[in-house]
């Protein structure tokens, strides 16, 4: 779905990635909302294993050892810093959009990057570029 969003309905992406700049707000706030649901989904379901109740069964293999049954705990802490790196994630992704599509409204460029390319003098994004 969100392919179809920035490729099909809002004409194609960019070369950084990111759906053109004369792309529809609704679009923008579409592909938005399936990145939040998306990494939410893996988020819970992390959560889910990492702290849900009930019993918990892991198995652990390695290329020179077969599967075999691996302490619940261990699996749970596990699944527990995965969760914690996916909501964290899920937070970077919500502020960004979040600045991204405020910046959209007020006719700026939706997303702007933080990091200078080498070699440009300190300019961002190209901004006093020569001949520009």
């Amino acid at each position: 779905m969100a392919i179809i969003v920035g490729s099909t309905v809002a004409g194609g992406s960019g070369p950084d990635g990111n759906l053109p700049a004369d792309a529809p707000l609704w679009a923008r706030l579409t592909q938005y909302l399936l990145a939040l649901a998306i990494v939410g989904s893996l988020g819970s379901v992390f959560s889910w294993v990492a702290f849900g109740s009930g019993p918990r069964a892991f198995t652990m293999s390695s290329s020179i050892s077969a599967a075999r049954p691996a302490n619940p705990t261990t699996g749970r802490i596990a699944f527990g810093f995965g969760a914690g790196l996916i909501w964290i994630i899920f937070a970077a992704i919500a502020i960004t959009g979040m600045r991204g599509l405020f910046n959209a409204g007020k006719g700026g460029k939706v997303s702007s990057r933080l990091a200078t390319i080498p070699g440009d003098g300190g300019r961002r994004d190209g901004e006093n570029a020569p001949g520009a």
